[in-house]
């Protein structure tokens, strides 16, 4: 996501928000200390280039691999104070984000690409969704006919959303 970002430095960065890293949960009060100083400062250094990321991150959050999906759940939760109004705000980037994907070569990617829509588009009304509607529905009818059994079904998912036109 770094590179995609433009920016091969924000993996520290990445790091630092995740929490990942086995030394800042193993040394107790130092280590929560050392964590919350990192999280803070790459947070801060990450902002800047928010709007960007926020796409992405959105449809890593579906990636069928658990350990993406759990790690990139503690960077979202880091940088995205309110979830539903940062979809709200980036729903166009996260749309055009995940139509594109369902074209990859991937499967991972288009998996979670379907899942990804499945989600952003629950609920939202027709003003959200109709200048979309047709690449939409485009990347819905590629993705029915994937050649990987979890991409259909991802897909059909999809084409099942339950939206809010009222």
């Amino acid at each position: 996501m770094a590179n995609e970002a433009g920016n091969p430095d924000l993996i520290y960065r990445f790091l630092a928000l995740s929490g990942h890293h086995s030394l800042w949960h193993t040394r107790g009060g130092a280590g929560f200390g050392l964590e919350a100083l990192l999280q803070s400062r790459a947070r801060s250094e990450v902002l800047p280039i928010l709007s960007k990321l926020i796409p992405r991150l959105f449809r890593y959050r579906y990636d069928p691999s658990q350990r993406v999906r759990e790690g990139v759940g503690r960077l979202w939760s880091t940088l995205v104070r309110d979830p539903a109004a940062a979809v709200a705000k980036h729903l166009d980037g996260i749309l055009a984000e995940l139509v594109k994907t369902i074209a990859s070569d991937q499967w991972r990617e288009r998996e979670a690409a379907c899942l990804g829509l499945n989600d952003a588009l629950t609920g939202r009304s027709g003003g959200d969704v109709v200048p979309h509607i047709e690449g939409l529905w485009r990347a819905c009818m590629h993705a029915i006919d994937d050649v990987k059994d979890s991409v259909r079904e991802a897909a059909l998912l999809l084409l099942k959303v339950r939206r809010d036109y009222g």
